[in-house]
């Protein structure tokens, strides 16, 4: 009976390190259950959350794709698992034998939706482990924004220098109109009074002498007036408001428009180039407003303040309507704007009928100032 006993006693402790055990194996197999799952949910969620296209294909046949391809692609899931890869993009796969596992590839080429539109896409592909076996895995990026940016540019680029030589051309034609009519008809007429002499007397000719003289002192202030308009001298000293003050005072008597100019501050620090674009900005605020606006008077005003110069012009003309769709009779307005941009400047022009026009300007006065966000 002792034995029994025991032996059933024996038998219940077995029984109880087997199922302690079991329980603990269970465990530890439920743990191991949960971090896979886990493990796989966040895998999952990365994967579908990308916006770029994902596949898993093995030698074009598609195994596994994510909800972002399916975005870029109007297929389902359903759907591209069905398909072959050169069905979605127009490149060949590269095979398992000429790719080297280690490397991504990458390339641009051409993806196609579900009712065969097409799209510019990057393509990057590299081989990893799938179920015990190497497959691609492809990475697709719309690059339709992308390309539709880098276009814009191209176009942008296009337009500047196609403005640029338009405008290199009608100043070469500004100078050949000077030359011709003014120059050109100046020593024709100089050629002729001293044709005149040949057969005159003394008398005759020694008034001529002097005629030619003081055509000649036209012809020389003709000469220094070309010269000064391509580049004034007083620029080579860099002494903005002194050459914006004399460009004011010409045009004035020329056209007959009250034009006053007004200065503030110190203007030392601009470099050679600043001052260079805001006096051409100047003469061609000036020269539209003597062509188009029908102004009686004008003002100019440059002002350096917080380590800026400001330079304003305004008229009281007839004005214009300026928006985003005007579109003006030259380049003007179009290389002023560009050459502030190249002066990490601010341009705004603002104008309306019967009110005048302002052109506002404002630069840095020197290169290392930046504009607060």
């Amino acid at each position: 009976m002792f034995l029994l006993n025991s032996a059933l006693i024996l038998i219940i402790l077995v029984l109880i390190f087997v199922v302690y055990k079991s329980f603990n194996i269970s465990k530890k197999y439920k743990k191991k259950i949960e971090e896979l799952e886990e493990h796989n949910e966040k895998l999952n969620y990365f994967y579908n959350a990308a916006i770029d296209g994902i596949l898993l294909h093995d030698e074009g046949k598609i195994l596994l794709v994510n909800h972002a391809l399916t975005d870029i692609t109007n297929y389902s899931s359903d759907e591209l698992i069905k398909l072959n890869v050169a069905s979605i993009i127009s490149a060949k796969p590269i095979k398992k034998e000429e790719k080297n596992p280690d490397k991504i590839y990458s390339y641009e080429t051409i993806a196609f939706r579900k009712d065969n539109t097409s799209f510019p896409v990057e393509v990057q592909e590299k081989f990893v482990e799938y179920k015990a076996r190497k497959v691609n895995t492809t990475v697709i990026r719309d690059l339709t924004k992308h390309k539709e940016v880098e276009n814009a540019l191209k176009e942008e680029r296009i337009k500047r220098l196609s403005n640029l030589f338009d405008g290199q051309e009608i100043e070469r034609q500004r100078l050949s109109r000077d030359l011709h009519d003014g120059l050109g008809q100046q020593l024709i007429a100089l050629k002729l009074k001293l044709e005149s002499t040949v057969n005159a007397s003394f008398e005759r000719t020694i008034n001529t002498i002097n005629e030619v003289k003081t055509l000649f002192d036209g012809l020389i202030n003709e000469i220094r007036q070309i010269s000064s308009d391509l580049m004034p001298p007083v620029l080579k000293d860099f002494e903005l408001e002194v050459v914006l003050k004399n460009l004011c005072e010409n045009i004035s008597k020329g056209a007959k428009i009250n034009i006053s100019f007004e200065s503030n501050g110190n203007f030392s620090l601009l470099d050679k180039k600043s001052k260079i674009y805001l006096y051409r900005i100047s003469q061609e605020a000036m020269s539209n407003i003597v062509k188009y606006s029908q102004a009686t008077s004008a003002s100019v005003y440059l002002l350096e303040s917080n380590e800026f110069i400001q330079l304003i012009i305004e008229d009281n003309g007839k004005g214009f309507k300026f928006d985003e769709n005007f579109k003006s009779r030259g380049n003007g307005i179009f290389n002023m704007r560009e050459r502030i941009n190249l002066l990490n400047g601010k341009f705004n022009l603002t104008s309306s009928i019967n009110k005048g026009t302002i052109l506002t300007i404002k630069i840095p006065l020197t290169t290392d100032k930046v504009w607060k966000q």
